[in-house]
């Protein structure tokens, strides 16, 4: 899920749109620290620019998963977020509002 924008969010309303009361989406990515520069975390910031630099694309943080699911669909919102103790890797829960 880490390409491109576009390409992201019309998978995700092609999900949204089949989804029922019930279903979920878990989203197994890097959620970055909202932090960039010298307080965050270094290998975040070079596990981003191997992704610009690879695929034209981004790591994201946390408020960009939550603003990428809304933009693809309106409904999608984060039930929750689960983050390993030891990197920056996550697991992200979506719903239907």
């Amino acid at each position: 899920m880490g390409g491109s924008c576009s390409a992201c969010r019309e998978i995700l309303s092609h999900i949204a749109n089949s989804m029922g009361s019930t279903s979920r989406i878990l989203i197994d990515e890097c959620i970055m620290d909202e932090r960039v520069g010298p307080q965050g975390d270094l290998v975040s910031v070079v596990k981003d620019m191997h992704m610009l630099i690879t695929f034209n694309s981004k790591e994201r943080t946390e408020a960009q998963w939550e603003a990428l699911l809304k933009s693809a669909d309106e409904r999608l919102i984060v039930e929750k977020v689960w983050r390993a103790k030891k990197d920056n890797t996550g697991i992200i829960e979506a719903r239907l509002a």
